[in-house]
């Protein structure tokens, strides 16, 4: 059964490996720091994760929420990244965050833009199938 928590005005549902994330406003190293421990759970339980992001109500993401995402990245197993509904503005921002982790931890990180959440979890769908050991 998927586990569904709000954290400030985000929420996040948990389904098995897979976190599937709304988040609407700024996104604050409190809020981040929540969202990490959720995400250290599913890593324990599965060795791994992957996240489906709605991002079309973000707003930003405070340099120390970065900072502490990096930190987390470097030493856990992501299977990728979809975002859903990203502006320009914000598809920009992902893109240097993402491309700023994967400089940052020397491991790759997969992230794709969708423009939907059904299209996002084709993607996952195929790219879990892809991997002889899924997480």
């Amino acid at each position: 059964m998927p586990q569904q928590v709000e954290i400030a005005k985000h929420t996040i549902q948990v389904e098995e490996c897979v976190m599937i994330i709304v988040l609407r406003g700024d996104l604050e190293l409190d809020d981040m720091q929540r969202f990490l421990a959720i995400a250290d759970a599913v890593v324990d339980r599965h060795g791994g994760y992957a996240a489906i992001v709605d991002v079309r109500q973000l707003g930003s993401l405070t340099p120390a929420a970065r900072i502490a995402a990096k930190n987390w990245q470097r030493s856990n197993t992501c299977l990728g990244n979809w975002f859903i509904g990203a502006s320009f503005a914000t598809r920009t921002m992902l893109t240097l965050i993402v491309r700023g982790l994967q400089l940052f931890t020397a491991r790759p990180l997969h992230a794709e833009f969708c423009k939907t959440e059904a299209e996002a979890r084709s993607r996952l769908s195929s790219r879990l199938r892809r991997h002889a050991a899924p997480l």
